[in-house]
């Protein structure tokens, strides 16, 4: 079972992303895998992969992670298979929520840092001051701030199998939120902080599920008959966006009315390619998401309502990972073009105009965030053969590294003092 934080923990970045291609080059004949095969699989692919930078810079364009595993081969699916302790988990997204306040006093983060497992960290926006974020030392991995930011719910194999936990970031006390058989995943907290939806295989095949953060009212939400992945709760509440997988090649995104239960298809019908990673804009009216086809990954918007489809992106580039501004009118994403071939970040317009590159050079990069102000670009880059936060001004000039040490410090978010509800959740 502690082959699930070495794993989890050097990848979470790449796993977390819903539609990141280094995600999409994992999943390779996971439908009808145990987590035995899996387990070996894994500790295959980690012995050849001795060094996280070796496995990190081999993205979508270069058509293998690792050997045997491709994209495209009849098989394959839209989840991601974390460690071994899962024949799919989805990507995540993962995701970080952005705080409508003045700026980001703080951050919260794994890391690794102290050795083994990853833990949960928070850290000026400077990088000073890091202190672990729960009282005793416990794994911790995708996790997801509170509203007011209080509080971070994560996943853990603190018993013997991945359940959710809820820790208090004043006093580092952590509770557990979920106690089952099944394998839970990628929890998200909804935007009123009363209730968390999460993936689990608590049924024969991955579904979303909520509960309240005491730990009643458990109940499934939706009954389709795909794989359910990629939780995103609107701004208001009232909705959750997601994906479904149908077979090798069907992935679609639907919404879920959360008082009445109904489900609605808001993407491509048909499906024409692997839809991923539905983030809503901050005024909820729109959402943006991912689209592989054709071994090409492409940023697309639509209404909520699954209208007015754009595709924001086009060509040969590899375009994935799209995150709102907080006033909703730029996208900040990773990409990959020629002549580099690394994963660089760029922005655009909420229409797709004015693509600009914010930070590139010869390393890869990966979770680009700014913060609420919009005056600062947190991301992660693989420096030195580890992760690293990095943070530059807005337009990615005057690049500073926050992350200290020799560890490997995975994905973050931003703490306000304030206590405001986030603006969007971006996920």
């Amino acid at each position: 079972m502690r082959l699930f934080s070495p794993v989890c923990g050097l990848l979470n970045p790449l796993l977390r992303s819903p539609s990141s291609p280094y995600g999409i080059a994992f999943v390779q004949q996971a439908h009808r895998s145990t987590t035995e095969s899996w387990l070996k699989k894994w500790s295959e692919f980690m012995s050849l992969k001795s060094k996280l930078s070796a496995a990190v810079a081999v993205t979508s364009s270069r058509s293998t992670l690792c050997s045997g595993f491709e994209p495209n081969r009849p098989g394959a699916g839209v989840l991601l298979v974390i460690g071994g302790l899962a024949r799919r988990l989805l990507w995540c997204l993962l995701p970080l929520a952005a705080a409508a306040t003045a700026q980001a006093s703080d951050i919260v983060f794994t890391s690794n840092r102290e050795g083994g497992i990853f833990q949960l960290y928070r850290m000026a926006e400077d990088g000073s001051s890091v202190k672990r974020a729960t009282a005793e030392a416990m794994e911790a991995q995708q996790f997801d701030l509170s509203p007011d930011r209080k509080k971070a719910v994560f996943v853990s194999v603190r018993a013997g199998q991945p359940d959710l936990y809820i820790a208090d970031l004043r006093t580092g006390q952590v509770t557990q939120l979920t106690n089952d058989a099944a394998m839970e995943a990628t929890p998200i907290w909804s935007p009123d902080g009363k209730s968390v939806a999460y993936q689990s295989y608590l049924s024969r095949r991955p579904a979303l599920y909520i509960i309240n953060v005491d730990g009643t009212g458990h109940r499934k939400l939706t009954d389709e008959k795909g794989e359910e992945s990629m939780p995103a709760f609107s701004p208001d509440g009232r909705k959750l966006a997601y994906v479904v997988t149908m077979g090798r090649r069907q992935a679609q995104i639907r919404t879920v009315d959360l008082e009445s239960g109904k489900s609605t298809v808001i993407g491509a019908e048909p499906s024409v390619g692997l839809e991923s990673g539905p983030r809503w804009s901050p005024d909820g009216s729109h959402l943006v998401y991912v689209m592989l086809k054709d071994d090409v990954t492409h940023i697309y918007t639509m209404r909520a309502d699954g209208s007015e489809r754009r595709a924001l992106t086009t060509g040969e580039d590899k375009n994935n990972e799209p995150n709102w501004s907080v006033d909703g009118r730029q996208i900040v994403f990773l990409s990959i073009r020629k002549p580099s071939n690394r994963q660089a970040i760029y922005a655009m317009s909420e229409d797709g105009s004015r693509q600009r590159e914010l930070v590139g050079g010869p390393e890869e990069h990966m979770l680009a965030r700014w913060t609420p102000d919009h005056r600062s670009l947190y991301f992660m880059r693989f420096h030195r053969g580890a992760g690293q936060i990095f943070v530059a001004s807005a337009d990615g000039s005057d690049i500073r590294k926050v992350s200290s040490g020799s560890g490997y410090d995975a994905e973050f978010a931003f703490v306000s003092d304030a206590n405001k509800a986030p603006t969007f959740a971006a996920r």
